[in-house]
């Protein structure tokens, strides 16, 4: 009887002790969340308007157009913005990609610009790919698209276009 009444309490306490631990994984990974989410803002509020309005205004007509008008060689300025800009994106969507950060809390948080930025520079972006053998170049960023897409249709919002100038940047 006491063996039995032992092994009993031990079980119970190893139930304890392991929901214990999950909820104490749950906060650490929320607040991981939260801070990447804030230093993310952060960053974000430093984003120079008038190169942004650039960035979003910036027509071309083909890879080469386009590389001849905005590279780094003709308007380095913009080409850093514009580099900086990608790969914060591409972060965020590896990052929710890998469950680091959810994608409802990313666009509570931040915004939903980066659906409407792939949109604009998706062909762009392909033809770096194609161009320079890189298969996964901004793969995040074009997931994070997805996502944000996918979140907003899950709300009823419809996709965010090209054609709809960004409330937020992020």
């Amino acid at each position: 009887m006491v063996a039995a009444t032992g092994v009993l309490v031990a079980a119970a306490y190893y139930v304890i002790t392991l929901r214990a631990n999950q909820k104490t994984t749950k906060m650490t990974l929320e607040t991981r969340q939260i801070q990447a989410l804030l230093e993310y803002n952060q960053e974000r509020t430093s984003i120079e308007l008038p190169l942004y309005t650039q960035f979003m205004k910036a027509k071309w007509v083909s890879f080469d157009d386009f590389y001849e008008k905005y590279g780094a060689g003709s308007n380095p300025e913009l080409f850093s913005f514009m580099t900086q800009l990608w790969n914060r994106y591409n972060i965020s969507g590896l990052m929710i990609r890998d469950g680091l950060i959810s994608v409802n809390a990313y666009v509570e948080y931040i915004g939903d610009a980066p659906a409407i930025v792939w949109d604009k520079y998706r062909d762009i972006i392909l033809e770096y790919r194609r161009r320079f053998h890189l298969p996964c170049y901004q793969s995040g960023f074009e997931f994070i698209a997805g996502e944000i897409n996918r979140y907003r249709i899950e709300k009823g919002w419809g996709a965010k276009t090209a054609d709809i100038e960004p409330a937020v940047i992020s």
